[in-house]
């Protein structure tokens, strides 16, 4: 597997909120492109991470290079973006657990 993980800072809550609708629609969209699961953490008001975890890195790096304007114009917005990646993996005690996430039909 292969995960990558955005580190983004907003200027203000209204800008997080909005663009955070706009992600989840980017990801819902890639669960069909090879992503297994995303996850966002809301840190603060302004600071949100958000945890992609991909069948590989070939299908991340496709689809991440198919919103290479999206990124741009995203940090002309003024948001600070760190966006970094790595092989992974993935444990879970039960698989029971799986219940505990939605899951897009």
């Amino acid at each position: 597997m292969f995960t990558r993980i955005h580190s983004l800072k907003f200027q203000n809550k209204v800008a997080k909120d909005s663009l955070k609708r706009t992600i989840r629609a980017i990801g819902d969209e890639s669960l069909e492109k090879g992503l297994y699961f995303y996850t966002f953490i809301d840190i603060d008001e302004t600071n949100l991470y958000v945890i992609n975890t991909w069948d590989n890195e070939k299908s991340s790096k496709k689809v991440h290079s198919a919103y290479d304007d999206f990124l741009k114009q995203v940090k002309e917005m003024g948001v600070k973006m760190l966006i970094v990646g790595g092989s992974s993996e993935t444990s879970y005690s039960d698989v029971a657990i799986l219940d505990n996430f939605n899951k897009i039909d």
